[in-house]
């Protein structure tokens, strides 16, 4: 993040205030990976050509690990993948001269490698990773300052990360990293804006988010979310609908209890329309616990409030003295014994104890045993 002057601050500032300013650093490099490469000596400064499809390797893979030495056999690997050539430290050495010359003073030498001499500010991939997650940390308790930062760090994106060498062995894993980066911050954009009751305007972005990314719960619930609070519940309802239908018959998993929970929600209109409505926060944040599971638990019956005090009842007690004489076999509420030798009768009221009745019709009561 720069300053008027040029100068590069913290990107990870609390939620409350600014940034001092970062000691230290390098000069006023700046080395854009998230899109196509992208270097300039300084902020305003036309940007400075690096020609060649391996010179752009070694200076990416230096920029991964800014400020870090990089072995000699991990830059080999980066530039030449599987097939370096005969010469490779030779070749190698040819490339970082020409990168010396290209960025003077941003490349020093040690017995292992190289390193690239800047602060880890100037990759634009790492504000973009302390600015998401100082973003991500004033979700609970300032929605317009994460809103802030994390438009912050998204804006840093021009196109695919790595886009140079988004085909080789070491870009890969870098890459699959921060697109995952890139869509989190996104959803917690999302869930700031939610926050601020702008559901509504979300509702067509999320749709396009959702068809993009099927599978991804967190999304699926946030459109059920600006659904339900523009009004909208019987769409809200569809969307869970087919979220469902698609997890079964992909994965064969039901939805989580979060979503299931969110979904129990919009049928009982607890998200009105215009408002915040009630959320789980596991789907809008991975920090913070999860507030409706209660909504899934059958609640448990409960028991007659006299129930402990009648059955612990001292044996002296004059209650429990009547109770006995009442039910003398202690049978109250039991059903008769069944078996082979069990007293059986045709349908009647119950006697005392539970046994059977006399028969509505006055005829005896068959009886099986010995």
């Amino acid at each position: 993040m720069a300053v008027p002057g040029g100068r590069l601050v913290p990107v990870d500032p609390p939620c409350g205030g600014g940034a001092g300013q970062n000691e230290g650093v390098a000069g006023d490099l700046r080395i854009a990976v998230l899109g196509p490469l992208e270097v300039r000596a300084g902020p305003g400064l036309p940007v400075v050509e690096v020609a060649g499809p391996r010179l752009r390797r070694l200076l990416l893979r230096l920029a991964l690990d800014p400020g870090r030495v990089v072995t000699t056999g991990q830059l080999v690997d980066a530039v030449w993948d599987q097939d370096p050539p005969a010469g490779a430290a030779n070749a190698l050495q040819a490339l970082v001269s020409r990168l010396r010359r290209l960025l003077p003073g941003a490349l020093e030498s040690s017995p292992s490698g190289y390193r690239l001499a800047v602060a880890a500010e100037a990759v634009d991939a790492v504000r973009f990773e302390a600015l998401a997650r100082a973003g991500r940390k004033c979700l609970g308790s300032d929605p317009g300052r994460a809103r802030e930062l994390l438009g912050e760090a998204l804006a840093l994106w021009r196109g695919p990360a790595l886009a140079d060498a988004a085909t080789a062995a070491f870009a890969e894993p870098a890459v699959v990293r921060l697109e995952d980066l890139r869509l989190a911050a996104l959803e917690d954009r999302v869930e700031a804006d939610l926050a601020a009751g702008a559901g509504d305007r979300l509702v067509a972005e999320l749709e396009e988010l959702v068809a993009a990314h099927p599978l991804r719960e967190r999304l699926s619930g946030q459109l059920l979310r600006a659904l339900a609070t523009a009004g909208r519940r019987a769409d809200a309802l569809g969307a869970y609908e087919r979220l469902r239908a698609r997890l079964a018959d992909e994965l064969g998993i039901d939805p989580s209890p979060e979503l299931q929970a969110l979904h129990v929600a919009v049928l009982r209109g607890e998200l009105t329309p215009g408002g915040r409505g009630r959320r789980p926060a596991v789907l809008a944040g991975p920090d913070q616990p999860a507030l409706l599971h209660h909504q899934l638990r059958r609640p448990r019956r409960r028991p007659h409030p006299d129930h402990r005090r009648l059955r612990r009842l001292p044996a002296g007690h004059p209650h429990r003295a009547r109770r006995r004489r009442q039910d003398p076999a202690g049978r109250r509420g039991r059903r008769p014994p069944a078996g082979p030798h069990a007293r059986r009768g045709v349908a009647g009221r119950a006697g005392p104890g539970g046994r059977p009745g006399r028969p509505p019709s006055g005829r005896a009561v068959a009886v099986r045993g010995p």
